[in-house]
């Protein structure tokens, strides 16, 4: 049966601005179907009675406000992807609403923009479906708004002559914020030799794509004044920089390229975000789905379903994608539990991403059988150790034995011949030992006791005084004053 094509509703009360919008989507006319109103209050009765599947929506119309118009089409299609079209200027007053009741595009919009976008919210539809999104809906309730900072940052970015020193005065005024981001950057995460004291000198160092995505996730784990479970939560969003900064590090070892590592960065950083949704808009349910895993054994992804009704992989996708983040971020909040099923000789940041979660998780379950996904998880643990790995495996061994496996959406996790928990990966592979949680975090300083340290001084004191002792007896006294010169002298021979 032939997949319908998706329907697309562009809504602007002049008439040339839709020419201009069909004349971009012009070439995609034969996979959407593109419809035109300059009629608010028709269109909108249209969107109730038939919803499409995108609706692209002017601010200023005499008729309607844009805003106005998309809140209602939330209220009654909350699985419609809605964007609002507003000058650059404008978007200030409508920060309210960008993340949560629609997206942002600038007005007048670039068509690769615009068709990029578009594009995004089909791929959504395709990960996740229409109606596990309205399921989501249901069981999630209400979803936090996109954190007005990161907006504020984000406007920076897109315009024309966006620098450092601007997103680092932005970041700056909100001091909680600017002291998380010092603090990370002086951490083992990024290994910088001198410490870092200057919100300017550590964007410029970590670059504004990392520093954007931080200033996102620091403001939504951030404590909401809920009894949530604050160990849980500290314990996610350490997980969740750990498996970040993995993927970063193999990302930038596979493909050498900056932005691949910084797309896999935020990647990771977002990927258990629908862990940290759940847990606030569900304490008790998500709290007695944790508990099913550890009394059931059974996987975490399924103890949510049957617990809740979806798991945190498409609540995490859904949400970044009605933040309107990039199509990669999206993919691997909704894909990091589908492991290698997907893999290919092609590198992504979700290729990253399920290596790193892999290689940190302490619930992973992995395939002993695989040897070959084995091999390259132990290779891909020296990369983010930062030693030489000792040999690649070749992607053709790799990309065979994932042919080997069976096909579907979470094959890898759930139906595995053989799955079995480990913390890392020395426990599968025995000639490449790998220790600890997070193999590629540089080994913690260690901590001296208060009696080593006792000692150390004083040693350390006693050492000094003997050094000071022979210092004064060299100088004040005269060493050769006793010493009988005549010895030393050569006897004059008499004649």
């Amino acid at each position: 049966m032939k997949t319908p094509a998706p329907q697309i509703l562009i809504i602007d009360d002049e008439i040339s601005c839709l020419d201009t919008v069909k004349k971009a989507l012009v070439a995609n006319e034969d996979v959407w179907n593109i419809e035109r109103s300059n009629n608010p209050q028709q269109a909108l009765e249209t969107i109730k009675s038939n919803p499409p599947t995108i609706v692209v929506c002017d601010y200023r119309m005499p008729q309607m406000n844009g805003a106005d118009l998309l809140a209602e089409v939330e209220n009654a299609h909350p699985s419609v992807h809605r964007f609002i079209m507003a000058e650059r200027d404008e978007r200030g007053l409508l920060e309210a609403g960008i993340g949560s009741v629609f997206h942002y595009l600038p007005k007048p919009c670039p068509a690769e923009k615009l068709k990029s976008e578009i594009q995004r919210c089909l791929s959504i539809e395709s990960w996740l479906g229409a109606d596990r999104i309205r399921r989501i809906a249901e069981n999630v309730g209400t979803l936090p708004c996109l954190p007005p900072l990161y907006s504020k940052v984000v406007n920076i970015l897109e315009s024309e002559d966006c620098t450092v020193d601007q997103v680092a005065k932005e970041v700056s005024t909100d001091l909680s914020i600017s002291a998380k981001i010092l603090q990370i950057v002086n951490s083992s995460y990024f290994g910088f030799e001198q410490e870092i004291s200057d919100i300017s000198q550590a964007v410029a160092m970590l670059g504004i794509e990392i520093v954007k995505n931080l200033v996102l996730a620091l403001q939504v784990f951030e404590d909401d004044g809920s009894s949530g479970d604050k160990a849980f939560v500290d314990s996610l969003w350490r997980h969740s920089l750990e498996v970040a900064n993995g993927a970063k590090a193999i990302a930038q070892f596979e493909t050498k390229s900056r932005k691949r590592a910084e797309e896999a960065y935020a990647s990771g950083l977002f990927h258990d975000l629908g862990k940290l949704i759940i847990q606030r808009a569900k304490p008790e349910a998500y709290r007695e789905a944790r508990n099913r895993v550890d009394v059931e054994e059974i996987l975490p992804m399924d103890a949510e379903a049957e617990t809740i009704g979806c798991n945190h992989a498409e609540v995490g996708a859904y949400l970044l994608a009605r933040w309107g983040l990039p199509v990669h971020v999206v993919e691997a909040a909704a894909q990091h539990h589908e492991s290698y099923q997907n893999a290919s000789e092609s590198f992504t940041s979700l290729t990253a991403v399920c290596a790193a979660n892999d290689l940190t998780s302490k619930t992973a379950p992995i395939d002993r059988s695989d040897k070959a996904r084995l091999q390259q998880l132990a290779f891909w643990s020296e990369v983010i150790e930062g030693k030489e790995p000792t040999r690649k495996p070749p992607q053709s061994e790799i990309a065979q034995d994932t042919q080997k496996k069976t096909n579907g959406i979470g094959a890898s996790t759930q139906n595995a011949s053989t799955p079995s928990p480990l913390n890392n990966v020395a426990s599968a592979l025995s000639d490449s030992p790998v220790s600890g949680k997070a193999p590629f975090l540089p080994p913690p300083a260690r901590k001296r006791d208060a009696k080593t340290v006792t000692y150390a001084i004083f040693g350390g004191f006693c050492a000094t005084v003997c050094l000071g002792f022979a210092l004064f007896l060299f100088t004040k006294g005269d060493p050769y004053e006793n010493v009988d010169l005549s010895a030393y002298q050569t006897p004059t021979r008499q004649e």
